[in-house]
């Protein structure tokens, strides 16, 4: 497949891709807490990750312990990442999974650049994925309009159906994308995760309007070039 599975990186889970080294890896927690003058550092085993994360925006134990800095070691390279309350403070990385490797390079860009500016402004980068969007409809056959209109001609044309998963996903980055660009109802300063599944939401749209098509092309390619012919002018390709 073109799009590996990804798990982005969250504040007591206990298998995610990791920052350090990419690889989906068990993940083994500490916490590093205070009580007074002293410094405590407590393993957070298995048992209690759901405990944890219920507690994790609360820096008070109830034990006169205030939660400094929790700390996450990678099974496969030993590698440590840090977290501050929820969010990763080390290493500076992206938490946002990759962009599928059949996206064009235009949009690729577009989607990182996105993914660069997430964590300050999640309007902005879900204003640069409705760009994207906007520009992987053209790519896949829409003719150019409105985002709205390009999506109703992908249905005219028969490229998607309008109760396909495909046309829902596009609306989704076509109205949360609309946020960064104007009042939409959707406030992605309240809640940014949003913003982070768009990213998402966009991989799984080239995933089903480009790659899945490349690669059903590579295994039709296997019928004789004749026999293709035939069945094409046959069903009005």
């Amino acid at each position: 497949m073109a799009k590996e599975n990804y798990v982005a990186p969250d504040l007591g889970l206990e298998a995610f891709n990791c920052p350090n080294c990419g690889a989906f890896s068990h993940q083994s927690w500490n916490e590093v807490a205070q009580n007074g003058p002293n410094y405590f550092i407590s393993t957070l085993y298995e048992g209690r990750i759901e405990n944890y994360i219920k507690l994790r925006y609360k820096y008070n134990y109830g034990q006169g312990l205030n939660n400094i800095c929790s700390i996450s070691e990678c099974s496969r390279c030993k590698g440590a990442t840090i977290w501050e309350g929820p969010n990763m403070i080390h290493p500076n990385a992206s938490i946002v999974e990759p962009p599928n490797i059949d996206m064009p390079e235009d949009i690729k860009a577009l989607y990182k650049e996105a993914d660069s500016i997430v964590n300050l402004s999640a309007k902005s980068a879900a204003a640069l994925l409705r760009l994207a969007l906007e520009k992987l409809l053209i790519h896949v056959g829409a003719k150019k309009g409105s985002i709205d209109i390009m999506i109703q001609d992908l249905i005219e044309k028969n490229i998607i159906t309008a109760s396909s998963s495909v046309r829902k996903a596009l609306d989704t980055i076509r109205l949360i994308g609309n946020a960064g660009v104007h009042p939409t109802g959707i406030n992605l300063d309240e809640d940014p995760t949003v913003a982070f599944a768009l990213f998402k939401v966009l991989n799984f749209v080239v995933e089903k309007l480009i790659s899945e098509e490349k690669e059903m092309d590579a295994i039709y390619a296997f019928v004789p070039e004749e026999r293709r012919e035939k069945l094409d002018k046959r069903r009005g390709e």
